[in-house]
Formats: C-alpha cells, structure tokens, sequence
C-alpha cells in the first residue's frame, strides 16, 4: 500500500491537477470536493490483479500487464476514488516496449450496456485519450508521454470522459461511481475487449467517514440563529496569482481559509474581527487567531490597525450547519460555542455544496 501511495504523490507531482481541489467549475465529477487531497488513507485493494496482454509495437507482439483496482476513502461520507495500477510482467519490466492505454467502459450494476469512462494521473488532469477522436496514448518503457512512478509501472484515476457533465452511454454519476461496477479495458486500435476489473462499492471496503470537509462549498454568510443584525462572512479559496507564486509546493496544495465577523462590544460598539489560515485539503476543522481591526480610513489605502484578541475553530456539521468554538477573552467577552445557520435558503451560485444528506445526482 505504501508503494501505490507513493507512486500516486509522484504522479500528482508530475500533473497540473492541484489547481483547483474544489472543482467549483465542474459539478457534475463523479468525485466531491477535496477529495483529491494526499493526506488521506491509503488506497485499499479491491482483489487480485487482472492480466490482460497488450501489443507492443515495437517487437509486433503481445505484453503481459496487471491491472490492480484500488478505492481510496475521501473525507465525504460514503465517497471515494477509483485508482487503476498497470503493471508489467516481471519479464518486461526493463525491456524496451510501447502499448497504448487501454480504453475504460464501466457497467453499474442492472445496467445492459457500458458507460465510457478515463484513465487520467490525477482530477482533472491528464487523460488516456478516451476522446471524441479516440487519440491513443502509450505507456513505453522509457521515459515517455507519461511518468513513471516505478519501473514498468502506472496508476491512473478513473474519471469522466469529459471535462462538463454526465451524457448518455458516457460517465458515471456520484452514486454509480461508488456502486459497485464492472470494468471492462479495451484495445481500441484491435477492436477486442482485453478483459474485465471488478470494483465493489464504497461502503463495502471502506470505513465510513464522520464529518464533512471544509470546502468552497461552505464559503457564503452565516449567522447564529436568533442574533440580529451581525453574522459571519466565510470564505474557503485556493490561492492565485502573486498569492499561489509566493507560496511553496506545498502550501499551494492547501486551502485559503477567511473569516469575517460583525459583531458588538460590551458598550454596544461595532467590532469587525477577521482570522485566515490555511488548511490542508480535506480537513474537517479550521483553527485561526483573530484579529480586532480598527483604525482605517474610508476609501483609502491607510492600514488599519489589527490586534489579536483570540481565536476561533470552525467546524462543518453538514452544508447549512457549522459548528463556532470562540474565545475571546482578549476583548472581555469570554469564550463559548455558538451554531452558524446559512442566511439564505439559496447556495453561493455556482459553489453547491453537496454532502451525503444533500447530494445533488445529474441526468440518472
């Protein structure tokens, strides 16, 4: 398990699929957000491996490969993602050879007919070519159009066929993708089926996850229930521009997390404190200090004045309920916990959040 691990961190390493861990522009993955984290658990077999013999092109014959089926657990209850480990026989690991990627259909249990599907290094990222023009990419012995994280060795994530939307005949929707399926790999090029990967469902492998994510998502304004005239304004990004240049590898790999408060004094006096800190993707909870800012000038670029006066964790229960654990004694107003209601029954447009009480499902 520890192999696959690595061999996922140095694929991710290798595509440009960190961008957007939220995939707020895309939701209809069959993957949640956050999901795509490296600090979840680590994959877990889904049995033995299939062998399946793919053609060389540069001996004229056919190679012996194994295809392994993993699921790994994302931090949404009862969500997962589909990882594929292609092997090379022993004998062929360190001999020159160049095979296409198979093409991937998969087949949700009832189904009568098979749904395209992608082999991709990472969301989002790179695809084996399963395309409108069924453009073949290949796996080669030596460095080549795709990273090697071991020798004769490649993982791909199962994905949709297309960058927008579930279609007829092509791509699993959330609850497919984490049914049980049956895959079946195909050489496009011989027009024969290469053979077939079992993948049983999520809730049979995998633990269940106990909380919900923090996520763009859950960016929007919030309020406690009965408190008038003040609320919370939560903001979770991934950063851009001069922000993502200066931070490392590894901090452009977590999320911006923000929050604003509007609130009163002892005397009745507004108080407008802010907190950001980062997060790692996945993350269930979000600790900062905050800030009590004073001092500015309307419409100017005068710096206001920030003191630190406490901290706060936020905790998301599900996608219209989170959690507040404050102490601010900084400001003699004690400490306590308080519950953040959304203010409108409507989401951020575009950002829907979707936990497992709320899923939202596309076309079937």
């Amino acid at each position: 398990m520890k192999t696959l691990a690595l061999m996922m961190v140095s694929l991710f390493a290798c595509a440009g699929a960190w961008g957007n861990s939220n995939f707020v522009g895309n939701p209809d993955l069959p993957y949640p957000p956050a999901c795509a984290g490296m600090s979840g658990p680590e994959p877990v077999a889904l049995g033995g491996p299939t062998e399946v013999n793919l053609y060389d092109g540069y001996s004229k014959r056919e190679i012996p490969f194994y295809v392994e089926g993993f699921r790994q657990a994302c931090s949404e209850h009862g969500r997962s993602l589909v990882w594929l480990r292609i092997t090379a026989a022993p004998a062929y690991r360190y001999r020159f050879f160049s095979v296409a990627v198979p093409m991937v259909w998969a087949r949700p249990v009832g189904y009568e007919y098979d749904l395209l599907m992608r082999l991709a290094t990472g969301p989002n990222g790179w695809g084996s070519g399963s395309d409108e023009n069924f453009q073949l990419v290949r796996l080669e012995s030596w460095p080549g159009e795709l990273p090697v994280a071991e020798q004769g060795t490649w993982t791909f994530l199962l994905d949709s066929p297309y960058a927008w939307n579930v279609y007829e005949f092509e791509g699993l929707t959330a609850s497919q993708y984490n049914d049980a399926f049956t895959l079946t790999l195909r050489d496009l090029g011989r027009y024969i089926n290469l053979g077939t990967v079992h993948i049983p469902a999520t809730a049979s492998v995998l633990q269940p996850a106990e909380g919900l994510p923090i996520s763009g998502r859950l960016s929007g304004t919030w309020v406690i229930d009965g408190v008038a005239d003040q609320g919370f304004v939560l903001s979770v990004s991934n950063a851009l521009g001069a922000g993502a240049a200066a931070d490392n590898a590894r901090d452009a790999q977590r999320l911006r997390v923000f929050l604003t408060q509007y609130t009163y004094d002892q005397e009745g006096k507004l108080l407008w404190l802010t907190g950001s800190t980062t997060i790692a993707q996945g993350a269930k909870s979000a600790t900062m200090s905050i800030e009590y800012v004073q001092g500015g000038a309307f419409m100017e670029s005068l710096p206001a004045r920030r003191q630190v006066v406490g901290t706060v964790r936020i905790v998301a229960n599900d996608c219209n309920d989170l959690t507040l654990e404050y102490d601010y004694a900084g400001l003699g107003l004690g400490a306590g916990t308080e519950r953040l209601q959304r203010v409108f029954s409507l989401e951020t447009a575009g950002h829907e959040c979707r936990d497992y009480e709320a899923r939202v499902e596309v076309n079937r």
